[in-house]
Parts: C-alpha cells; structure tokens; sequence
C-alpha cells in the first residue's frame, strides 16, 4: 500500500536530515547524511553548499529507501542560521558560505545603522549575524558581492537547487537585521544606512507558501518524481518551536552541540538587548526570544573522550542516577567553549570544582548536568522571572536518562520532554504538510498534532539544590573574571 506523504529536509550544522511524515503527523521515515566543515585558519569557519546537496540526496535516498511505498505530495525545508550564501542569477553559490561560528565579520557600522537595528529588532549587529559577514565580503571582496544577484540562507540554496526560486523567508530574513519584525518586511533604507547595496536583499515569502515545484533534473537526483510543491521553509529554529508544538506559556530548551533556550513573546524587550536575541516566528505576530548556551552535548562529548568512550559514557550515566544532587561536593563551571547567553563572555573557561578523592565518572558526570543546566536558569530567569512557565526539553541530550528529572529539581519548574528529538526536522515536514492544507491548513493545527502529551516531571519537594544554586553563581562569577590562562614563566 501507497502512503501518502511529506517529506521535511533540516540542513543541520554538521548533517543533513530528512524526514517522511503522514497526515496525522506520524513519522514515517527518517535518516541523516554528514557533511564536512572546513576551519582554514583560527576562527574561520566554512562549508561547501555543494557539500548540503551531496548529503541531501544521501539522506532523502536513505528515508525513501526505509520507508517503502509512499507518495510525496510537498517538501519542506529548514536550516542553519547567520551562514549566508552569495547566489548568482542561477543560484550557483559564488563562495564557500561563513558560518555563524565564523568570527572574520566586520561589525564597525555606522553608529545611525546600529541604534536602528537595535530598535527594530531587538539585537545587536554582533558578528554571528548575516550584516556583519556580508559587510566583510563587501570590504575583502567587492567584485565577487558585485557579481551576486542575492544572498540566501542554507535553507533557501537548497530550495533554490530544488526549483530554481531565489527567495528567503522572515525567519531567515531577521538574522540580516535589515528585516522589520512586525510588518515582515525588508528596510531598504537601514541597508544603504549599514553600506550594503539593497538588491541584495532577496524577495520574501511566509514559510508555508509554496514557493516553486521541483525541477525534473533534479527530481532525478533525489529519485523523486517531478512536480512536487517546494514550500519556502523556515530557519532552524524557528522550524524547531513548530517541531515541538511549544506553547506560549513554555520554554523550550534544545540540547544538541550547543543548547539553545527559546520562548515565543509578546515584544521586544530593550532591557534584554544584547543578553537575548529576538526573532521572527514561522508566523506573523509570533515573535520569539533566543538565549545561545554554547556549552551543552559539547562538553558531554568532551567527557566521552576524558572517561575513554562512548561505552564509558553510557557506564557512568547509569550510575550517576544514583548520585544525590550536587554531586556529592563537585561542581563544573560549564564554559569549555565560553559563556553564552546572557553575558556572552568568551574569554570565560570551564571548571571541576570540589574534586575529591571519593568522586569518580558519575560524579564528573552529573556535575557536567548540573553545572550546564544551571548556566541556561540565566535564560530562564530573563525570559520568566516569576517561574511561571513550564519546560519543554528536546535535542539528542535530552536522551540522557538523569538530565529530564534533574533539570526539573534544579529551575524549580515543570519539564516535559518533546515528542521527538528532531523538532526541527519535523517542523520543515509540518510546513509542507501546511501547504498542502494538511493539519487543517494551519500553523496552529500543525503543533496541536505534534505537542507533547506525556505527563510533566514536576520539582522535588524539598528543594534539593537551594544551597547548590547559591555555590554555582559564586563559580559561575569567578570562571568569568577569570580569562583565559596565561603561561607561567620559567625561572632557570
């Protein structure tokens, strides 16, 4: 038998995800391709959009051939954000795309041009937005920006591979910080403002509007018929809280290399400039707030290799169960990578803290939980000082056994865990299925289908992390005004 179908493609920071999802939102297939990233000098951070199509036909092949008999009626797209892609008129990448980890981007805007985006959007023209990277390839590079007809997200390269449309969506358009939020439209004056020529800017579509169809010459490469609706697709994130079905009185925490802390707003906040970003959602009026932890299954994965594997791993998770809160004394500063959100301090370094000779892999073990979930309580308390709003949490750490009842202990707030780990996957397949009038043709109906149903895990009484808490902002503020460490001078 047949089964009628949509299929969702996430353009991930390291892979390609493709998902096969049926009407009532049941996933019917799913599988995944790498691609490589190249680092060609510090801080340079690139990948090949050549490299995304390979892994898309590596991953669409892989969740067709694990499906059996289906009919794909649309495609749905979303992807990294803050890595654009300069597109000639053919939407032929001219350069390697400048990730949002690349730190090369020129943030010296005129002082006019910075206190408008603040206004308007909410944020800063920091480096890991799309302005500051284009502004370097103006300045390094102004014949090749001379020769593009627009600049595009990853997402939309892949849909423009698929069927030709040189299109974006708000949800990508905002990280250009030329959008404006409420209307969802581009301010060409702020561009000029900024220096970046406005014909750069491409035109714009809603995520679920069907923006082309698929072109025959590459319906054979995915080995898909022609002719299916490509709908426009959405950024990552933005795609991520459709995935999770989140609703407004949640938080959504995503756990993958870094960790992510979303919740939908009524508004900007000044006050929070800087500390948060804002951004546009998959729907008009759906703004969401944005908090960039950069230590999550990073550290986790810096702990395999320290313990010996991912055996060694899976041994000490099942044994930290049974390590009381706080861990018996030790403490981990999460900041390998720097701090995040809300300080953004990169010169911030990781710690153990309170080691003892008694403590051994599931002590280090549930420190590291501890310790990184109580950096995103920073986010928490900003997007909801009264603890009001209940979890959601999601992303391949979620897997982790202790972290869902643990996270709960330490914000003082209900958790629910997302009904799958690949909420941004699912949110490119439900914007297909909204194209087709699936869901009732509605972003709305679309998340009630996929919404976690399981019941909460509600704080232990009493509170088992008050004093914990208390030692963690003391480390936490310590490992900040640290800096990184300086070489000891050797005394012959």
């Amino acid at each position: 038998m047949t089964r009628d179908v949509v299929l969702g493609i996430d353009l991930g920071t390291s892979s390609v995800k493709a998902m096969l999802l049926d009407s009532a939102a049941a996933v019917v297939g799913l599988a995944r391709a790498p691609y490589p990233t190249r680092h060609p000098a510090a801080g340079l951070t690139e990948q090949d959009p050549a490299d995304w199509v390979a892994a898309m036909g590596t991953a669409v092949g892989g969740c067709l051939a694990a499906a059996g008999p289906v009919r794909v009626g649309a495609i749905g797209l979303s992807g990294h954000m803050s890595a654009p892609v300069l597109v000639d008129g053919n939407g032929a990448a001219l350069a390697p795309c400048h990730t949002i980890t690349d730190t090369r981007a020129v943030t010296d805007l005129p002082a006019s041009a910075r206190e408008a985006i603040a206004a308007h959007t909410g944020n800063q023209a920091a480096a890991y937005f799309t302005l500051p990277k284009l502004l370097w390839w103006q300045r390094e590079h102004p014949g090749l920006l001379a020769r593009a007809a627009c600049v595009l997200a990853p997402k939309d390269f892949l849909r423009a591979w698929l069927t030709g449309d040189l299109a974006s969506d708000p949800t990508d358009a905002g990280n250009m910080l030329l959008l404006d939020p409420v209307a969802r439209h581009w301010m060409p004056a702020l561009a000029r403002d900024a220096g970046l020529d406005p014909a750069l800017l491409p035109k714009l579509r809603e995520p679920a509007e069907i923006a082309g169809m698929l072109r025959a010459d590459r319906a054979a490469a995915l080995c898909l018929p022609p002719g299916i609706p490509v709908a426009t697709g959405a950024a990552d994130m933005a795609a991520a809280l459709l995935g999770i079905g989140l609703g407004a009185d949640e938080i959504a925490v995503t756990i993958g290399t870094s960790a992510t802390v979303i919740a939908p707003v009524a508004e900007v906040a000044p006050a929070l400039l800087g500390r948060l970003t804002f951004h546009p959602g998959v729907a008009p009026g759906a703004p969401f707030a944005l908090g960039s932890h950069f230590n999550g299954g990073a550290c986790l994965d810096w702990l395999r290799t320290i313990l010996g594997g991912a055996e060694a791993l899976a041994a000490a998770a099942e044994q930290a169960l049974a390590v009381p809160p706080g861990a018996e004394g030790a403490l981990f500063v999460p900041y390998l990578l720097g701090a995040g959100s809300p300080d953004f301090d990169p010169a911030a370094r990781g710690a153990f803290l309170g080691l003892a000779a008694s403590h051994g892999p599931a002590h280090l073990l549930r420190a590291l939980v501890e310790g990184i979930s109580a950096d995103w309580c920073g986010s928490f308390d900003l997007l909801d000082p009264g603890a009001r709003r209940g979890l959601v949490l999601g992303g391949g750490g979620a897997k982790l056994h202790l972290w869902p009842q643990l996270l709960a202990d330490l914000a003082r707030r209900p958790v629910t865990l997302a009904a799958t780990p690949d909420a941004s996957t699912l949110g490119a397949a439900l914007l297909a299925g909204v194209a087709l009038a699936w869901f009732g043709g509605t972003l709305a109906g679309a998340a009630r289908h996929v919404r976690a149903t399981a019941p909460a895990l509600l704080p232990a009484t009493p509170d088992t992390y008050a004093a914990f808490r208390h030692q963690f902002r003391i480390a936490q503020q310590q490992a900040r005004q640290a800096g990184p460490p300086r070489a000891l001078d050797v005394v012959d």
